[in-house]
């Protein structure tokens, strides 16, 4: 993302996976795949755990355009805080980032420090898929906390009093920054809900399921189990995430919403909401741990 001009390379995407995400930097253990509502995709990660992993220096590489749609009409969004440059488009009515979020400096940022990541800490990597977040760093914690006039304890283990929903029926639509350029903002649970629902069109029905949403949604290379179609110039890259260790990469794609749960839920504050695609279906739900390092997409203000 640090050029309109770089090359993405697509070797093999699979990550060792093993039975347990367990973060690190936020402080958590003991949590498998299953507790973080990525269950649909538990099948295809079986079948990558012989653990096949290629390096990106040694894969082969396609020009940056073919993980876009060419038919879709891109803007671009420079960053002034690094100067990275993001495609952007316009789905709807919204306006969102074609791109995971790249930006990294923790120094200018604390929240990001020890909480971000990318895949295999290879730094180049991250020019194509973007940083991992936990949580907290997504939405600049530490930028709530010290917030004068309504400052925030937000985070792994606590329950986020601005970020949450105030029912279980309440889609949350508080809108926060976090670490998005100035003018964006990190989606919550109703901008997610919204695309789906540009995107399913009169088909949607349920907030999980339903693949022509997920093909929809996913770039059209870089998808061990099948390519998406990528209608709409979302292009999602299955960047899979991160635990104890990388994985689901080349299988999944994960993205943090600003909602945090609505304190009901007993599962001690530890999770929010967010999107999960894979070849099969997608899903939008709460089960995403907080500490665990997912991908961000940011949305138009």
């Amino acid at each position: 993302m640090k050029s309109p001009f770089r090359k993405i390379a697509f070797g093999i995407l699979l990550a060792s996976v093993a039975s347990a995400f367990v973060a690190c930097g936020d402080s958590n253990s003991g949590t498998s795949a299953d507790d973080v509502g990525i269950e649909s995709s538990s099948s295809a990660l079986e079948e990558s755990s012989s653990s096949v992993v290629a390096a990106l220096s040694s894969s082969s590489s396609v020009e940056e355009q073919f993980a876009f749609n060419p038919e879709i009409e891109y803007g671009t969004l420079i960053d002034e805080r690094d100067g990275q440059h993001y495609r952007t488009v316009v789905i709807g009515e919204q306006t969102w980032m074609a791109e995971n979020l790249n930006y990294a400096d923790s120094v200018k940022t604390p929240s990001l420090k020890d909480r971000i990541w990318c895949r295999h800490n290879d730094e180049k990597q991250c020019d194509v898929l973007g940083h991992y977040y936990t949580w907290a760093a997504a939405i600049d914690s530490v930028a709530l906390a010290n917030n004068p006039e309504n400052p925030q304890t937000c985070g792994y283990m606590e329950l986020c009093d601005l970020l949450r929903k105030q029912s279980s029926f309440d889609a949350s639509d508080k809108k926060v920054q976090g670490i998005c350029p100035s003018g964006w903002h990190l989606p919550s649970e109703a901008d997610w809900e919204t695309l789906i629902a540009t995107v399913g069109g009169s088909n949607y029905i349920t907030i999980s399921g339903n693949r022509s949403v997920s093909r929809a949604l996913r770039s059209r290379s870089g998808w061990e189990y099948g390519n998406g179609i990528d209608s709409y110039g979302f292009s999602a890259l299955p960047a899979g995430g991160r635990g104890s260790v990388f994985s689901g990469e080349g299988v999944q794609a994960n993205f943090w919403s600003a909602s945090d749960v609505d304190g009901l839920i007993v599962r001690e504050y530890k999770t929010v909401y967010g999107l999960h695609l894979d070849n099969a279906q997608f899903e939008l739900g709460d089960s995403f741990d907080k500490s665990y390092g997912y991908s961000i997409r940011c949305l138009k203000d």
